[in-house]
């Protein structure tokens, strides 16, 4: 049975599914990658539903020492491992420590080597790409491999219409706003917009934000955060990265283009000494 293009509740699987499975069942490692947003959780999940359905036992781990610590000897237990984001929040664990960095490495020739066994990984494009250039181990690993690389790039205008109409359909938006997306074919408006993305949906078919909008209110909404999707950032700016990751973050849009990386740090050391100096920031160069 082909899995492409099934429209499920709240999501709707690609032809990626199709190929990222053909790539999980023949090399036993499926790294995911793509921007933020673009949806590279969702198909990872999506399979890892699949696979428990075939009778594997899931794990999603937060590092290598936790899977490590799970996997099993016995050859015959199915076993699938899951580490989302494995270069985000443990990035600089990973890079900076050669022992941690050896244990990935490792970690992936076992899962290999061992049947049975399966990992899934998902990684931001530019943080995979950075890691490759900068250090010699991963670079030399499996996972600079394109091989088992699945690339969430873009989707379709067709994909981006189906990811509209689920999230409408399946989260029962009020008919009045429902007509007004329908009228002047405003869901083209939507679907062309370049920072398009199943995140940004997923924000602006959310009830709890849109339940007091009107009909005209609403379809400035959906513009505000095509354009400008600060909102559907916010919270992972504000809780999921630290306060150093924003100093960083700062410094780097004052910019305002391209930097080279010496003139990015030699900034980000000023801005954390001027951190240190208004807002007595601790820290260790």
């Amino acid at each position: 049975m082909e899995l492409s293009m099934i429209l499920l509740k709240n999501l709707i699987i690609t032809k990626k599914l199709d190929e990222a499975t053909a790539v999980l069942l023949k090399e036993k490692l499926l790294l995911i990658t793509g921007q933020p947003g673009i949806g590279k959780t969702t198909l990872a999940e999506i399979i890892l539903v699949e696979r428990a359905k075939h009778g594997y036992k899931i794990y999603k781990v937060e590092n290598i020492t936790e899977a490590e610590n799970v996997i099993s000897k016995n050859d015959d237990e199915k076993q699938i491992f899951y580490f989302d984001d494995f270069l985000g929040a443990n990035y600089f664990e990973i890079v900076n420590a050669q022992k941690t960095e050896t244990q990935l490495t490792s970690f992936v020739d076992r899962v290999k080597n061992t049947p049975n066994k399966y990992l899934i990984l998902t990684t931001r494009t530019v943080i995979l790409n950075h890691a490759i250039e900068k250090y010699e181990k991963i670079s030399h690993s499996k996972l600079s491999s394109h091989q088992f690389e699945i690339k969430l790039t873009d989707y379709t205008r067709f994909e981006k219409a189906l990811i509209l109409y689920n999230h409408l359909y399946f989260k029962g938006i009020r008919e009045e706003l429902y007509k007004s997306i329908l009228n002047e074919k405003f869901y083209k408006t939507i679907i062309e917009n370049k920072n398009y993305t199943p995140r940004i949906i997923e924000f602006i078919t959310d009830n709890s934000k849109i339940e007091t909008l009107n009909s005209s209110a609403y379809l400035q909404f959906i513009l505000n955060n095509l354009n400008n999707p600060k909102e559907i950032w916010r919270y992972s700016y504000n809780n999921q990265i630290s306060y150093l990751d924003r100093c960083l973050l700062i410094t780097l849009f004052t910019f305002e283009g391209n930097s080279f990386e010496n003139d990015l740090i030699t900034a980000f050391q000023a801005r954390l000494e001027f951190e240190k100096t208004e807002h007595t920031l601790i820290y260790t160069k």
